[in-house]
Order: structure tokens, then sequence, then C-alpha cells
């Protein structure tokens, strides 16, 4: 294990037991292994797409496409390419959090033998995409705070035992470059065909972003 790889595992040993508490499995737990932000999302963006206006609209739009490309075409495949077990899996006695029944359950595992890969957390690279875009589109000095949830949920997912520190910040790198990209992309797109598509609506709305 070289000096960066024992680093990794200091870190994670410290959030994920010596930050350990009642409160924070609560806290952590929910936000790292609840499914009830999937809907909390959904809801949020029916409310954009029919109250939001044009910007609302295409935050939307952005926050799907940077996901919808992000996760399954970078973050996937560098996952099944680095290969790296997840903490549970490649260490002995991990304190796993997870959320059931409206509660959150603590069990300690070792090595567990579950097929899953680490490198680069998923959770927290789809979160910084719809942070970031929404700070993007709706405009950053006003919104740029929304990053705050990505780096909950980098603590979260080491709290609760489903990856490195490392995995963490390597999602919160990529979503937010590749988010940068695809949103500058479709904001191009927008100026340069804008006009021919929506002659009216481009008169009010020359630029995606803010």
């Amino acid at each position: 294990m070289n000096c960066w790889s024992a680093a990794d595992v200091w870190v994670f040993r410290w959030v994920n037991e010596g930050c350990a508490c009642p409160a924070l499995d609560w806290v952590l737990g929910f936000v790292g292994g609840t499914g009830a932000m999937h809907w909390l999302l959904v809801t949020l963006a029916v409310l954009l797409v029919t109250l939001g206006g044009f910007k609302g609209r295409v935050y939307v739009l952005l926050a799907v496409l940077c996901v919808a490309i992000g996760d399954p075409l970078v973050v996937n495949s560098i996952k099944r390419t680095a290969g790296r077990a997840r903490p549970y899996a490649a260490l002995e006695q991990v304190r796993r959090v997870s959320w059931q029944d409206g509660a959150p359950r603590v069990r300690w595992v070792s090595k567990e033998t579950r097929k899953a890969n680490s490198m680069p957390s998923a959770h927290v690279a789809n979160s910084t995409a719809l942070a970031l875009a929404a700070a993007l589109v709706f405009g950053w000095r006003r919104w740029r705070w929304l990053l705050l949830w990505p780096l909950l949920m980098m603590v979260s997912r080491v709290y609760t035992g489903d990856h490195f520190p490392a995995d963490t910040v390597a999602g919160f790198l990529l979503g937010g470059g590749y988010t940068l990209i695809i949103c500058r992309a479709a904001d191009k797109v927008w100026r340069n065909y804008g006009r021919r598509l929506t002659p009216q609506l481009y008169d009010k709305h020359s630029t995606l972003l803010a």
C-alpha cells in the first residue's frame, strides 16, 4: 500500500468510525442512503418545468443531459476500468450505515463479497452536476451555495462506508468538469442556432446561462 492509499484509508476510518454518532447516522444516513431524494428531485423538476418559465425548463434539460451523459458514459466507464473495490469489500470491520424503514441501520461488515466498483462516486458526480448546472443557469453569485450539497454528499458516502474519500473527490471533479463542458456547449449551440429555430424566444433569451 503506497502513501496515498494509506492516507485514503486513514481518512476513511476517521470519518466512518471516528466521527460516528447517532445524530450523524440519521443525517448522513438519510443524505447518502435514502431514495427519498430521488422523489424530491422529480417533484422539483416537475415544478420547474410547469412554473419555472424559460430558465426553469432550461435547467431541467441541462440537468438531465449532464446526468444522462456523465453517469453512464463517464462515471461508469471509469468505474469499470479502475475496478476499485468499495471499502466494505476491501477492508476488515467497516461500519455500514443504510436507510431502511425510515431509520438508519448500522452494521459491521468485513470484506463483503458483493461485487461493486467504488471509483469514482456516482452519487457525488450527479449531485455536483445538478448543483453546478443550477448555479450556471440561475446565477453563480446567488446560487453557488448549492455546491454545499455535493460536499455534504461526499462526507455522507464516506460516513456510510460506501466510498473511500478519493472516490468522492474524483466524483466531484468529474461531475463539475463534464457539467461545465455540457452546459457551455449547449449554450453555444443556442447562441448559434436559437434565432433560426425560435426567433421570438431567442430575442428574449439570447443565452441559456446566467
